[in-house]
């Protein structure tokens, strides 16, 4: 799967915030099926993370919740740091480690 929009942006995230970013990232479902998300995003909403959808999808939200991620569908617009990082409030903190001085 190619990088999307919305994969982009929160690899431009990922750069500027020092935040474990995956995208597009595969999540294997029991039927063995693959359900591709835009982005994971580590350490935050959940013990797994969060999995980022650009369009709304019932099945991969299900998906997620069921394996233990948060999920949210945003847009792809253009990083912007300061709603990001509100954003990345909203979420939560998740991992043990100590959250970064910014959050």
């Amino acid at each position: 799967m190619k990088i999307s929009a919305l994969g982009e942006t929160w690899l431009a995230a990922s750069r500027d915030l020092q935040i474990r970013v995956t995208a597009p990232f595969a999540l294997s479902v029991a039927t063995g099926k693959t359900l591709m998300y835009d982005a994971a995003i580590r350490d935050f909403g959940s013990d797994k993370g969060m999995l980022l959808m650009s369009a709304w999808d019932s099945e991969k939200a299900n998906a997620a919740t069921e394996q233990g991620y948060g999920f949210s569908c945003l847009d792809g617009g253009a990083y912007d740091r300061e709603s990001t990082i509100e954003l990345l409030r909203d979420w939560s903190w998740a991992a043990k480690e100590p959250q970064p001085s910014w959050l």
